[in-house]
Parts: C-alpha cells; structure tokens; sequence
C-alpha cells in the first residue's frame, strides 16, 4: 500500500502543476481501432482481491475517469486462472480484447489517456513522472 499511496500523492501534485490537455500518441497499432478518437477502449483490469501492485493502476484509471471493469479474484481460485492469463502472472489489462502485463507499462498507457494526462507529453517531464513510478516499484518490491 506504501508505493499506492506515494503514487496517489504525486498524482495529486502533478494534476495540480501541469495541467496540459495535449494527449500522449502511441507509434504503433492500439486496440481501440476503429473506435471515434474521444472513445475509451474497454478495459479489464484482472488481479487479486487485495491492493497489491493492482492499487496504483486502479488509481490512475479512476483519476483518469477510464470506465473500466476491475476483475477481481480470490486467491483460492488463482491455480485454475492463471492457466488462462498472459505470462500467468498478474496484474493483467484487457485492452479492447488484448492482454497487456506489466504495471509501469499500463500506468503510462492509462496516464495518456485522459483529456488532462497523468503521463505527459513532454520529456523532463515523463522523466520526472518515471522517476516517481520507479520509487513506487522500489517500495512495492
């Protein structure tokens, strides 16, 4: 919960100080194919009933107003589920149908997403907003 809330609190000072509503842009194929530019893709985010490294991401999809489903399972039911997961590790993100593992990942993705990005545009800044995840890593490890 440590690296939760260290990721909640910066969240809340970086929203604060840059308040750019330029969007990040991925180079390569996205999901949401198809869909008009201001759809969110449909996403599932699958990880144990508990905070773990599932918490920030969560965060950051509700500050970001992504409707998303939060899938979450019990841990008595984890040995038959994790035959069916990417890499059967979790957390995991269905992105409009594709699996995506990797929390960092997943907050930079979900952080460009918003109409205000918690993930900026800019590189000192992406430095800084990378520099605070690495931290939140170190402290969930």
């Amino acid at each position: 919960m440590r690296g939760a809330a260290v990721f909640s609190s910066f969240i809340g000072v970086f929203i604060g100080n840059h308040g750019s509503t330029s969007r990040a842009t991925l180079c390569f194929a996205q999901p949401n194919v198809g869909k008009a530019a201001h759809e969110h893709p449909t996403i599932k985010l699958t990880y144990f009933d508990f905070e773990g490294r599932a918490e920030k991401v969560r965060l950051a999809l509700v500050l970001s107003g992504v409707v998303f489903e939060d899938n979450r399972l019990p841990l008595s039911t984890w040995s038959q589920a994790k035959e069916t997961i990417t890499l059967s590790k979790v957390p995991v993100m269905t992105i409009d149908g594709i699996e995506v593992t990797q929390s960092s990942a997943m907050l930079r993705y979900i952080g460009s997403l918003s109409p205000c990005p918690l993930y900026p545009e800019d590189p000192w800044s992406r430095l800084r907003v990378d520099e605070i995840l690495g931290i939140a890593d170190d402290i969930d490890a």
